[in-house]
Order: C-alpha cells, then sequence, then structure tokens
C-alpha cells in the first residue's frame, strides 16, 4: 500500500517542542498514475520491435516544430530507412519471415544511430531524429549503412534503403519539411539499391 507521510515539528507557547505526523493513503492515485503511465509507454513502443512508435514521433514531431516555432532548436538531422524486398518475404515466405526480417532491420537502424530515438512510423518504414553526436557525424552514419547494404547484398541479409536531410535554420519552418527531403533522398537510394541488384 502506498502512503504519504508528513512529519512537522512545532513548539508551543510555552516553548514546549512536539511533533505531527500525518498519513494519508494514497494508494489509489499512485497506482492509477502507474496504469497510466505503462499505457502511455505502450502507445509510444512499437510492440514488435520494441522501437518508439508512429505515436511517440507524431509526438516528438510537435516538441519540435514548437523549438522551431520558438527559435530554440537545436540542429537536427532525419533519417528515414525502408526495408527492402519486405512485400516479396511476406509473399513468398510468410508473415513470420517478414516480421524477423523488420526486426533485423530495426536492430540495424538502432545499432547504426545508436544515439538517437528510432520511430518505427510504417509497416517497413522507420526514421531516426539526430542529435549531438550523431548529427555531427550523419555523413559516416550513412557511409556504414551503405557499407552494411553493399557488404549484405553480397550475402543475402537485409538490405535498408536509407535517406538522411539536415534542418536548415532559415529555411524550414517544420520537421515535415526535413522529413519529405529525407523521404525523397531515400527513394533514390532505394532505386540505386535496386540497379545494384540487376
Amino acid at each position: 500500500m502506498y502512503i504519504n507521510c508528513k512529519v512537522i515539528q512545532l513548539t508551543d507557547e510555552e516553548n514546549e517542542k512536539y511533533i505531527v505526523i500525518g498519513v494519508s493513503n494514497v494508494d489509489a492515485q499512485i497506482r492509477r498514475e502507474r496504469e497510466l503511465n505503462a499505457a502511455s509507454e505502450k502507445a509510444n513502443r512499437d510492440a514488435l520491435t520494441g522501437v518508439k512508435s508512429k505515436h511517440a514521433y507524431d509526438e516528438s514531431a510537435l516538441k519540435i516544430n514548437s523549438e522551431i516555432e520558438y527559435g530554440i532548436s537545436s540542429p537536427f538531422a532525419v533519417a528515414v530507412c525502408d526495408v527492402n524486398g519486405l512485400k516479396m518475404v511476406n509473399d513468398t515466405k510468410g508473415h513470420q519471415a517478414g516480421d524477423k526480417l523488420i526486426l533485423d532491420a530495426a536492430r540495424v537502424i538502432c545499432d547504426i544511430f545508436k544515439h538517437s530515438p528510432v520511430y518505427r512510423i510504417g509497416g517497413d518504414e522507420f526514421v531516426a531524429i539526430l542529435r549531438g553526436s550523431d548529427y555531427e557525424n550523419r555523413q559516416d552514419l550513412i557511409r556504414r549503412m551503405t557499407d552494411w547494404n553493399a557488404k549484405n547484398h553480397n550475402d543475402g541479409g537485409v538490405i535498408i534503403a536509407c535517406g538522411c536531410e539536415a534542418w536548415i535554420a532559415d529555411q524550414d519552418e517544420t520537421l515535415e519539411e526535413v522529413f519529405r527531403r529525407a523521404d525523397a533522398a531515400m527513394y533514390l537510394n532505394k532505386d540505386s539499391l535496386k540497379n545494384m541488384s540487376n
């Protein structure tokens, strides 16, 4: 049982000291708050991969848009990632194999962008919002993804198309503008990966 306890030392008119102890039952309130926190955490986590959910991405976008609007945003970049070949795996090997492909891709994306929040925003689409060291090293991280894809092209492992674009402070008014450029870059990368297989 959760309780709240307050202890106060008082002095009366004759300079006698005494202690007053107040105890209140806060069990129902604490349990309700814990249930709400658990429900919020569940809504913000993708059930399959454990990365942040589309709901969490939308909340982050609102926060970043507000920072941009008030001129207090720190530099950031958006990396949009898409798992190649998911439909073919689902159609030929089944959805369990497709789920494994998504899980494998999530692990790679989280490993490459290890200092950034990663969100699953669609069936095979992930987004990382890069700040700090990942933002500073974004070109090296994209090179790591390129190297990963080249290795897996030969070994038959998961291949992930990726596009990354940085926020331009005097141009981009919302995160969505950066996302659109990163998404377009991801599709260009996806096309080049298809050409690599031909």
